[in-house]
Formats: C-alpha cells, sequence, structure tokens
C-alpha cells in the first residue's frame, strides 16, 4: 500500500491542509521546523488507518466530535481508493462524497496488520533505533533475539528469559542446598526423623534424673571447697600486699624524728617568708642590671658624631640624585639619533639619484602631486585586472573547445540510443510472477530445513524414533490406556517405596534394640531368680549337713567341721550378694526383659512386611510386562507410562507437522513449474534485445540478466540525451567566450594610451611597463616620510641638550665644589651618588644620636626606681624573719627547705597509710602487725600458688559437672515438653504442601523461559536465510560498502551469533561494532524483515521519524540512499526537522526524493505525540 495524499481537514492545528506524495518518488521526506505540524501528521497517519482511540491530544483547535482527516491510498496492482475518516465508534470510513464506507474497506490494504504492529513494525524513531541496536549489541549478536527483535519491534526478551531462568534457580538447582525447594525437601526430612526418634523409655528417664541428682551434689560440694579456698587465699594476698608497706611506714618514721626540733610554722608563714626572700633577691638583681645599662647607653651616645651642614643641603642633593637617570639615558641616547640622522641623510641623497635628482633642494622641487601618484596607482591596479581577464578567458576558450572536440568523438563513436520504457513495462508484468518464484525459492529453504528440524527432533525424543514414516503407520496406544497404566504403576510404586520404607524402619529397629541389649549386658551377668534359688538350696543343704553333726544324727570328723563350717560361710554370702544384687539390678533385669519382647514383635512384624513387599512387586512386574506389551507395535520400548504421555503429545505434534510439511512441498512443486514456464516471455525479451544465448539458465537467473540489459538501454538512453543537451550548452559558451576576448584586446588597448600619458609625471618615458611604474611610485611616496623622520631627530638631538644634560651638569659642579671637594676628579654622575650616600649616613647618625639621648633619660630613672624597691624589699624580709623568731641574718633558705622536708614525710606517710587500707580492706595496722609476726614471704608464695591451682582445678571440675548436669537438663526438657509424634506429623503435612507450591512455581518460570527461547528458535529457523541475505545487502549499502554482509557464527555455548563480514574479508561481532554501526545493523534488519513482509503480503507505508539524528552526514546519506532503494518495495516517509538533512536527500537522490515542507504551516497550539517504536 502507498500514501498518494494525507488530508488534514480539521486534525490538530490544521484546517484544509493537504499533503502530497509523488507517485513517482522513491523516498518521501517530510520537512518542518519545531512545532511546525510533524508530530501532528505522524498521529494522523495512525489515526488515518486504524481509527481514533477514545481519547486525543489533537482536539484544540476542532471540537472532538469534528475531527476528520482523509487520504487516497493505492495498492501494489494498483488500485486506489481516496476515502475520510472522522472520529466515532462506527461507521466513521466516509468515501470522498460523504458515503458511509464499510469498516473493513481498508483491509485489503492494510495486509491484515492492526495499529500496535503498525507502530512497533512499521514505525521508527531514533531513540528506538538506538535503544533496539544497545540491545542487540548487549545479546552479543544472538542471532535468533536479533531476527525476532527486528521483525517485531518488540525488545527485552532475552532479558526475560535471564530473569525467568534466574527466578527458577532461586527456587531449585540440582547442585545447590540453599534454595527453597532443597529447604522444603529438608524439613520433609527432619519431620520424619523427629517422628522416628521421638519415643519415651522409663529407664532413660529415670537415669537422667539420678544423673542431674549426683551433679547437683557435686556443684554445692565445690562451691564450699571453694569458697574456703577463696578467703584462705584472700588473708595471705592481704598479709603479703601489707607487709613492704609497713616496712616503708617504720623507714618515714625514722627519717622524721631528726626534724623534731625544727619550729612549727604554718604554711601561709612560710609562704610569705619565702616570697620576701625571693623579693630581696630580684630586687638586687634588678638594680645591678639597670647600673649597667644606664653606663652602656652613655658611652654609645658620646661615640656619635653628625655633619650638620650636609644634613641641611640633603634636599638640593636628592633633587640632582632623582635626575641621574635621566642624565645618563640622555649621554646613551645622543650619540644613537646623531648616526640615526646621518644615515637618513644618506638615504635621501641614494633616493635622488635613483630618480633622476639632484641634492634634496632637487627632489623636493621635482616631486609629484598626490593626484598624479593616485592617478598612476589606479591605472597599474586597472591594467592588471584587464590582463588577468583576458589571459582567463583565453585558457577557458581553449579547454571549451577541447571538450566539444572530445564529446563530439565519442558520440560518433556509440550505436544510436533505443526507448528502454517499452521493455520495462512488459518486464514490469512479469514481476508479480517472479516475485512468487524467489519466495518459492526462499520457502524451499526454510522447508528443507524444517524436514531436517523434524527429523532430528525425532531423534531428540527419548525413546528415539528412527522412521517417523513407519511410526505413521502403526497404531499408537491412547491417551486413557496411557493414564490408566500411569495410575496403576504409580500407586504400585508408591505402596512399594511404603511397604520398603516400613520394612527399613522395622530393620533398623531391631537393630538399635539389639545395641541396646548389648550395652546392657556388657555391665556384667544378670542374677536370675532361679540363680538366687539355686544358691538358696545349696546353702540349705550345706547347713542341713552341719546341723546333722551338731546334734549328733550323724558323724563328721574333726578335720571335716572346719571344712564345711567354711564352706556354709562362703554359700551364705554367696546367697546374700545374689539377692543385694537382684535387688539392685531389679532396673536393669526389666529393660532387659522389655527389650527382648519388643525384639520379638519387631522381628515378626519384620517378616510380615516383607511378605507383603514381595505381592507388591510381583504385581509390579505383572503392570511393567503388560505396559511393555502395550506398545509393542510401534517398536518403541516405552519408559515410564508419566514420561510415554509427554513422549505421544510431541509425537502427535510430529505427525502434524509431517502432514503440513507434505502440503508446502506439493505447493513448492507447483511453483516451480509456474517458473519454468515464465522462461518462454523471458527469452522473447532476450532476442529482442539482442542479448546471446543463456541456454539451461535458471528462471530467476534468466529475469536478472535481462533486467540487467533493460538497465544498460536505459543508461545509454539517459546518457545520450545528456550528450546531446551538453554539446549545445558548450557550443553557446565558446561563442560567449570568443566575444569576450575580443572586447578584452580592445578595454587593453584604450588602457594603455592613459597609461603612457601618466606615468610621464613621475619621470618614466612612454611604453613603461608595470614594475617599472610601481618601482617609481613607491620611491616617489617614500619620499615625505625619509625627509619628516630625518627633521624629527635634528630636534630631538636639540632637545636633549638643551633640557637634561646642561642644567644637571652646571648644579652637580657646584654643590660638589661647596660639600665634598674630594669627589671633583669623578664622573658627575658617580660624585652625585657618593653624596647622596653620605647625607644619608649623616641623617642616620643624627637620627641614631637623638634616640640615644632618650634612652639614657630612661635608664636613669629605671636606676632611682630600683634602688627604692631594694629598700622596701629589705624591711619586709626583716619583719618577715622576726615573725619566725629568726634575724635577719640567720639562713632562711636552709630552714624552710627543713620544714619542706618534714612537711614531704609527714605527707608520704599519710599517703603509705592510705595505700596499706586500700590494699588489705582497711584492717587496722594494728591487727596487721599482729599478724605479720609470724608471717613468712616465701612459704606464703608457695601457697599462694596452691589454693590457686587448686581453685582453679575446683572451677574446672565445676564446669564439667554444669556441662553434664545442663546436658541432662536440655534431654529431659526434650522428653518433657519437646515436639511430639502428633506436631511432627503436622510439619511433615507442612512441608508436603511447601514442596508442591515450590515446583508448581518453579515449572511456571522454567517453561516460560523454554517458550520464548522455542519461540525465538522457531522465529530464527523460519526466517534466517532470506532475511539474512536481504539484511546482508542492505548492510553493505548503508556502510557504503564497508562490510560486505552477513553470516552466523556459532559460538563455544552452541549459540548462533549474528556476524557482519568487511570488505576485507574479516569478521566482526556486534559486540566490537562501534555505536553507530550497530545502528545500521539493526536498521537493515529491520528494513530486510519489512521486504520480506512485502514480497508476501500488502505492506503499509514505513515511517521514520527524526531517523538520522543522530548520524554524521557520511552514514545519513548512505541511509537515504538505501531507503530510497527500499522504496521499490515499501513506501518510506522520514519526519525531520533537520534542514541538512533535506540538503542531503536532494544532492544524493536528486528527483528520487519528494521534500513535503510544513513551514508554511503556523500552529495554534504546540502538540507533540512521539511515534511509538
Amino acid at each position: 500500500m502507498r500514501l498518494r495524499s494525507l488530508d488534514l481537514e480539521r486534525y490538530g492545528s490544521f484546517t484544509s491542509k493537504r499533503l502530497t506524495f509523488r507517485t513517482d518518488a522513491l523516498l518521501h521526506v517530510v520537512y518542518g521546523p519545531n512545532e511546525a505540524g510533524k508530530s501532528t501528521c505522524l498521529s494522523a497517519i495512525a489515526d488515518l488507518l486504524f481509527g481514533f482511540q477514545k481519547s486525543t491530544a489533537f482536539g484544540f483547535l476542532h471540537d472532538s466530535k469534528d475531527l476528520l482527516i482523509g487520504a487516497t491510498v493505492a495498492r501494489e496492482d494498483g488500485a486506489a481508493l481516496p476515502f475520510r475518516r472522522r472520529k466515532g465508534y462506527k461507521r466513521t470510513l466516509i468515501d470522498a462524497h460523504g458515503e458511509e464506507l464499510a469498516d473493513d474497506a481498508l483491509a485489503p490494504f492494510l495486509g491484515g496488520i492492526g495499529r500496535e504492529v503498525f507502530l512497533r513494525a512499521f514505525g521508527l524513531n531514533a531513540a528506538t533505533l538506538r535503544a533496539s541496536a544497545k540491545e542487540l549489541g548487549d545479546s552479543d549478536g544472538d542471532l535468533a533475539t536479533a531476527l525476532f527483535t527486528a521483525a517485531s519491534g518488540l525488545r527485552g526478551f532475552s532479558d526475560i528469559r535471564s530473569q525467568l531462568d534466574a527466578d527458577a534457580a532461586k527456587l531449585f538447582a540440582p547442585r545447590a542446598r540453599d534454595r527453597r525447594l532443597h529447604q522444603a525437601l529438608g524439613q520433609y526430612e527432619a519431620a520424619r526423623k523427629t517422628i522416628k526418634d521421638k519415643e519415651l523409655r522409663s529407664s532413660d528417664y529415670k537415669a537422667i534424673l539420678s544423673e542431674i541428682a549426683s551433679a547437683e551434689a557435686r556443684l554445692h560440694e565445690i562451691s564450699e571447697l571453694k569458697a574456703n579456698g577463696i578467703a584462705e587465699l584472700a588473708r595471705l594476698k592481704r598479709l603479703k600486699a601489707a607487709q613492704p608497706l609497713i616496712r616503708q611506714i617504720d623507714t618515714e618514721i625514722e627519717r622524721l624524728e631528726g626534724f623534731r626540733a625544727l619550729p612549727q610554722i604554718s604554711n601561709v608563714t612560710l609562704r610569705e617568708l619565702e616570697t620576701a626572700l625571693d623579693q630581696h633577691d630580684e630586687a638586687i638583681r634588678d638594680l645591678e642590671k639597670s647600673r649597667l645599662e644606664e653606663r652602656e647607653i652613655e658611652l654609645e651616645h658620646d661615640s656619635i658624631r653628625v655633619d650638620d651642614a650636609l644634613v641641611a643641603q640633603s634636599a638640593r642633593i636628592d633633587g640632582l640624585y632623582s635626575r641621574i637617570e635621566a642624565y645618563r639615558l640622555a649621554l646613551r641616547d645622543r650619540p644613537r639619533v646623531q648616526a640615526e640622522a646621518s644615515r637618513l641623510e644618506a638615504d635621501l641623497a641614494d633616493l635622488g639619484a635613483r630618480l633622476g635628482c639632484g641634492p634634496a633642494k632637487d627632489l623636493a622641487e621635482g616631486r609629484p602631486t598626490d593626484a598624479g601618484l593616485a592617478r598612476v596607482q589606479e591605472l597599474m591596479d586597472q591594467g592588471r585586472s584587464l590582463l588577468e581577464r583576458l589571459t582567463t578567458t583565453r585558457d577557458t576558450l581553449s579547454a571549451e573547445e577541447a571538450t566539444l572536440k572530445a564529446h563530439a568523438g565519442r558520440r560518433a563513436q556509440t550505436d544510436a540510443p533505443v526507448d528502454p520504457a517499452p521493455f520495462r513495462s512488459r518486464m514490469a508484468a512479469l514481476k508479480p510472477d517472479l516475485k512468487k518464484v524467489e519466495s518459492g525459492r526462499a520457502a524451499a529453504e526454510t522447508l528443507a530445513r524444517d524436514i531436517r528440524t523434524l527429523r532430528e527432533e525425532a531423534a531428540r525424543l527419548r525413546p528415539s524414533i528412527d522412521n517417523l514414516e513407519a511410526l505413521a503407520a502403526a497404531p499408537l496406544p491412547s491417551t486413557e490406556d496411557i493414564e490408566r497404566y500411569r495410575s496403576t504403576l504409580d500407586e504400585l510404586a508408591a505402596r512399594s517405596a511404603q511397604k520398603t520404607d516400613r520394612v527399613r524402619s522395622c530393620e533398623a529397629g531391631v537393630e538399635q534394640l539389639r545395641a541396646q541389649l548389648t550395652t546392657l549386658r556388657r555391665e556384667g551377668d544378670v542374677p536370675t531368680r532361679e540363680r538366687l534359688d539355686a544358691a538358696r538350696t545349696e546353702r540349705w543343704e550345706a547347713w542341713s549337713l552341719i546341723r546333722s553333726a551338731l546334734f549328733g544324727e550323724r558323724a563328721l570328723q574333726a578335720e571335716k567341721v572346719a571344712e564345711r563350717v567354711s564352706r556354709f560361710e562362703q554359700l551364705v554370702s554367696d546367697a546374700d550378694r545374689l539377692a543385694d544384687d537382684i535387688a539392685a539390678d531389679a532396673e536393669r533385669d526389666f529393660a532387659i526383659a522389655d527389650l527382648n519382647r519388643r525384639l520379638e514383635q519387631e522381628t515378626t512384624k519384620g517378616a510380615e512386611l516383607a511378605r507383603g513387599l514381595e505381592e507388591i512387586e510381583r504385581a509390579r512386574a505383572s503392570g511393567l510386562a503388560g505396559w511393555e506389551e502395550l506398545w509393542s507395535p510401534t517398536g518403541v520400548v516405552p519408559l515410564e507410562p508419566r514420561d510415554m504421555k509427554s513422549w505421544r503429545s510431541a509425537v502427535t505434534s510430529l505427525l502434524e507437522r509431517r502432514d503440513t510439511l507434505r502440503e508446502r512441498h506439493d505447493e513448492q512443486a507447483a511453483i516451480e513449474e509456474h517458473g519454468r514456464a515464465l522462461l518462454v516471455p523471458l527469452n522473447g525479451l532476450a532476442s529482442e534485445l539482442r542479448l546471446a544465448p543463456y541456454e539451461g539458465a535458471d528462471v530467476l537467473i534468466m529475469a536478472r540478466y535481462v533486467e540487467e540489459a533493460i538497465e544498460a538501454l536505459a543508461r545509454n538512453w539517459a546518457e545520450a540525451r545528456e550528450d546531446e543537451a551538453l554539446l549545445a550548452e558548450t557550443r553557446r559558451r565558446i561563442g560567449d567566450l570568443q566575444q569576450a576576448q575580443e572586447q578584452g584586446e580592445q578595454a587593453c588597448a584604450e588602457w594603455r594610451v592613459c597609461f603612457d600619458r601618466a606615468v610621464a609625471a613621475i619621470g618614466l618615458k612612454p611604453g613603461a611597463s608595470l614594475a617599472e611604474a610601481a618601482a617609481a611610485s613607491a620611491a616617489w611616496q617614500r619620499l615625505p616620510s625619509l625627509q619628516k623622520e630625518l627633521d624629527s631627530l635634528r630636534k630631538r638631538v636639540r632637545g636633549m641638550e638643551r633640557d637634561t644634560i646642561g642644567p644637571f651638569e652646571s648644579e652637580a659642579r657646584a654643590v660638589i665644589t661647596a660639600l665634598a671637594p674630594d669627589l671633583t676628579s669623578l664622573p658627575l654622575d658617580s660624585a652625585v651618588k657618593e653624596l647622596q650616600a653620605r647625607v644619608g649616613e649623616a641623617k642616620k647618625a643624627r637620627v641614631l644620636r637623638e634616640d640615644l639621648g632618650m634612652r639614657l633619660t630612661r635608664a636613669r630613672a629605671k636606676v632611682r626606681t630600683t634602688g627604692e624597691v631594694r629598700e622596701r624589699v629589705q624591711k619586709a624580709l626583716a619583719e618577715a624573719a622576726s615573725a619566725v623568731d629568726q634575724p635577719a641574718e640567720a639562713d632562711l633558705r636552709s630552714l624552710i627547705g627543713d620544714i619542706k622536708a618534714r612537711s614531704e614525710i609527714e605527707a608520704l606517710l599519710r599517703g603509705l597509710r592510705q595505700q596499706l587500707g586500700a590494699a588489705t580492706e582497711q584492717h587496722s595496722e594494728a591487727e596487721l602487725r599482729a599478724a605479720l609476726t609470724d608471717f613468712d614471704a616465701d612459704r606464703a608464695e608457695a601457697e599462694l600458688i596452691r589454693l590457686t591451682e587448686a581453685n582453679t582445678q575446683l572451677d574446672q571440675e565445676g564446669k564439667e559437672v554444669y556441662a553434664v548436669r545442663d546436658r541432662h537438663q536440655t534431654r529431659l526438657a526434650e522428653i518433657e515438653g519437646g515436639v511430639g509424634a502428633e506436631e511432627a506429623h503436622q510439619m511433615r503435612h507442612v512441608a508436603e504442601a511447601e514442596i508442591a507450591e515450590t515446583a508448581r512455581e518453579y515449572l511456571v518460570h522454567k517453561l516460560g523461559s523454554l517458550l520464548i527461547g522455542a519461540a525465538l528458535a522457531r522465529h530464527h529457523a523460519k526466517n534466517q536465510s532470506p532475511l539474512m541475505t536481504r539484511a546482508g545487502i542492505l548492510f553493505n549499502a548503508l556502510t557504503a560498502g564497508a562490510f560486505t554482509g552477513l553470516e552466523q557464527a556459532i559460538g563455544d555455548d552452541d549459540v548462533p551469533r549474528l556476524i557482519a563480514r568487511r570488505a576485507s574479508g574479516t569478521t566482526l561481532t556486534t559486540g566490537e561494532m562501534s555505536e553507530g554501526t550497530v545502528d545500521q545493523l539493526y536498521l537493515a534488519l529491520r528494513l530486510a524483515y519489512l521486504q520480506d513482509y512485502a514480497s508476501r503480503a500488502e505492506a503499509v507505508p514505513f515511517i521514520g521519524d527524526d531517523l538520522f539524528a543522530t548520524f554524521d552526514d557520511e552514514r545519513a546519506g548512505h541511509g537515504l540512499e538505501t531507503l530510497a532503494s527500499f522504496g521499490l518495495a515499501v513506501q518510506p516517509i522520514l519526519f525531520t526537522h533537520h534542514s541538512h538533512i533535506v540538503e542531503i536527500a536532494r544532492r544524493r537522490l536528486g528527483s528520487k526524493v519528494d521534500v513535503v515542507d510544513l513551514s508554511d504551516v503556523q500552529l495554534a497550539a504546540p502538540a507533540r505525540v512521539a511515534l511509538a517504536g
């Protein structure tokens, strides 16, 4: 379908606006600046073809119910339909006269697509192009993903499939143990184990209670032992810490006895006395320092002398010093300026000689006027221009005459041109049939691939199918039979597994009972009532013999009596011991009897379970034999029924696909037959075109052979017409150039007459060249500047002598003679500089003497002040000494030191007693001294070590006993309040439900991933070959031949990847391409799919919205050319607001592009609706 016109009667900001699309154009470019209505037109096309949506953004100028758009559309076979669409819910299509059309009137033009497919597949903007290309690059060229994305316009399927796989992996993985399904299975097994283990035994319960009581008794005993040891340990540590402190206290008491004779003075009085001594010493030091400073300043003041006369003239000398640099500069510049003036005088003399004049006076008299020089310059410029134009005209005339001769010779050697229009018309009539043949060839490749795929899928089934045709002739078991066997065998398998678990559980119970019996019997023989009765009987018999002998009933020898008595006593002891053992081991005896009873019951139960398991296995073997016999007609060895059910569904699908492939094979044979019939008209065209015979050629190859010949004929026809127009234009230009040459030669002659008259004013003869005139004119123009510069230099020399050099020298000599006659032998500038230095030194001496006078006055005042301070301090010291009953001349410093030492000893004693109290938990000193009278530190240390080790052993034993008690208490709590069998059953049911839910969720994610993968694979298998070929041709055009085509490569992961082959033969993956190249690759894939679609159905126009906004000019040009070639199959309409895109399209495509300009339309209000990708 092609859009011939678009009528925006009442839509958005437009009213009665028509956009017409040229029918002969291969590309339509709709151009408009921002807010010109480009987006309005984009939305209008979608609303026109598929109807207005319920709400619209383009009713801001016209009422929503009055919106109306129209168009004229045409199919590939030429059928056209003018229509309009109004907003509404039904009967929205009307014809040009307002009559209603059927709602499906556009169906033959739309090819069966809807709005969503149109916007995604036939619409593309720059943002969607970049996003889709980025996804293509990120997928590393996954071929199935690339083809599906390009065909549908949908994105993200690879990401969705990866996310589904990731979600499934979170639920279950074969080697993982932290997934939800594994956790649920773990909970299930834990519940089963709990059910099996949670059994209460009376013997275990009593043993635990006994162990707990024993552990608690031992813990109490350990606690008492530890308390006694800790008390003794604390006493020894206390005495050990007190002993050195008491020794120190005794030492300090002895030291304190040496200071008993010192007077008792308060701390305040002591500080006052010490302060008075410090102030007295400081006053003496200050007085001596002040007297020394006074003498030093007085000596320095008397040593300084000042030159007052020199200081009085300092201002005049400073003025001379400030002019030294100017004076030196003038002396340095005067010889240079004088030399420059001499050089200019020589240049003036040389210039006069070159102009043919004498001295400077003659130069001034013969100098031409400025008007004369300007006239000469004007004629010189005019002459150069005339000569250049004449030379250019002659060269151009020679080139055009050579071109005319070459074109005439080439046309004489070529054949007469032939109009290609009739041949093109006949070839166009064959095009639809040729397209069917081409589509059939592509379908044949797909058919062969599908047949191969069908056989591979049959071979991949388990069990595999070697001969699908033979299987199609055999009867397959019904789904009901498979389900019946599945139910029966699953039930038998479940019963077998249940029975097996019970047998194993019973066997485990028997082994456990036997192990318990073995453990109890290891503790020694169990005394029985029978053994006790036998011992008592034997004891009675021994007593009967002794009793008979005692009562004279039986005679015994004397030596036998002692033996009989000893024997009796031994038997009495044995019988009593057996009775005691029976009483003590009553519980163990009961446990052994109970275990024997339970062992017999479990053994009987195990035998019954084993017999039941054998019966179930026999029934299961019989069912499997029937299952295999059910499949014997197919020749297939069946797997489990649940597997064969899905296998049968897969086989049914394969057989259906086999029937479909047979129908496609018959259709392909008919298309090939029709293709062979097309060779007759194609051979006729080849004969009329005078082509060499092409025997045995394929119909498509023959068609391309004829098309290329027609195109060559068309190129020859166009070149002939262009040559005729070029020859006529060349002859016209030669005539114009000959006329221009004659006019140029006449103008040059007239110019020479005027030029000869003008150069006489500057001293040149007639016939002088332009170079001679230029040299003379330059010389005369230079003369005024040279004379002016010479006058300036002479004036400058006179000014330096008058203003700078003379005044400075006269004043400097007068000052130096008056103040420093010893400097008259020096240069004036050096003498002034030295005199300035002397003035500075005199000023410094004067300032320094005045400063020292002021400092001397202050020093004398300071001496008087420090003397007064010393007298006051001496008086205060005498008063402080009398306050402590000491004379002023006594050694007060020693007294203060002794008193401080006494105070330190007293403070130390207080500190030691505080340490003693802290170290001994505030025990009294007398009590400690009494305890230390017989204290031996070495023996105490050994006792401390022994007590510490004993305490450590008790701690360790206590921990072990506590752990034993805690373990038994924990076991007791488990028995009394732990999870029982009933609750464990509930936990198992919960775990079973969790397993079922997680398995269902895993299957949903996994099947979703597999379905997406299968869809991508089917699309890849169906479209790979023709779509790859078309995309390779388009990619070659988009990249200007940088890439020759596209290929498929199988990666290490067995996934087909899309690669591009460079012109050099090397290949690139999408990950190795630049962003711009991947954009071009995705565009080629999209256009190739649309070409393929157009070859099979009616295709709507392709709408591009600023596709090349991010392309550079070169890539944009190739893209426009590719869209134009694409326009032979599908009408491309490109919307853009970039003027340079329009310029590139016109420059590259010429008449093949149709530019529709929206810039003259004024919008009533902004409206922006983006084209969907």
